[in-house]
């Protein structure tokens, strides 16, 4: 296994060399498929376990890298599924603080790849699409209280309040308005405080 990560090692920091503004995990995947001397999975985008071994690889190649550049001052590895890209190494200054990186951690131990079973991938993207979906609904709720992120607790709380008393059947308010008002209040965790 330490001898495939040597070479992945190498393939990427060789493919990010060749696009210097940067590359999407997804077409970084395809890129390594593509290439005579793959050495991923033969088809990562088979089932969702494969993809999640696949990308998991990737990522602890890439933290990896990301130490090994850093340590000889060589680059910085910026790491994000959206975004993958070698940059120039910047000495850190004395005011910067070390930050725990939880993702790292994560993606350096090998034992997370080979104890991940497809039941927690399963369960991995449901917990992500329930989190995406409570986004969406956030956003929603907001543009019902005429609001938009960023917007604190307390102004939600405020224009929430705001908007239920004007909005009230019992004060002469459209009911149908009051309970679209009451619902967003709700998804966002603030009626009835």
């Amino acid at each position: 296994m330490e001898n495939l990560i040597q070479q992945l090692q190498v393939q990427l920091q060789e493919t990010l060399l060749a696009f210097p503004t940067g590359i999407r995990e997804f077409d970084l995947i395809r890129h390594l498929c593509n290439r005579g001397d793959n050495l991923l999975q033969e088809d990562p985008f088979r089932d969702e376990l494969s993809l999640f071994q696949t990308h998991f690889l990737l990522f602890h190649v890439l933290y990896r890298l990301q130490q090994t550049l850093t340590a000889t001052k060589t680059s910085r590895v910026e790491i994000s599924s959206l975004h993958i890209q070698l940059s120039p190494y910047v000495e850190p200054t004395a005011m910067a603080l070390e930050t725990h990186d939880p993702l790292q951690e994560y993606y350096l131990n090998l034992d997370n790849l080979k104890t991940t079973s497809e039941q927690d991938v399963q369960d991995l993207l449901e917990s992500f699409w329930k989190k995406f979906a409570g986004l969406e609904r956030r956003q929603a709720a907001l543009v019902i209280l005429e609001l938009e992120d960023p917007v604190s607790t307390d102004d939600i709380r405020q224009q929430y309040r705001r908007l239920a008393m004007k909005h009230h059947p019992d004060r002469g308010g459209d009911k149908i308005a009051f309970q679209e008002i009451a619902m967003a209040g709700k998804w966002l965790g603030i009626s009835g405080k």
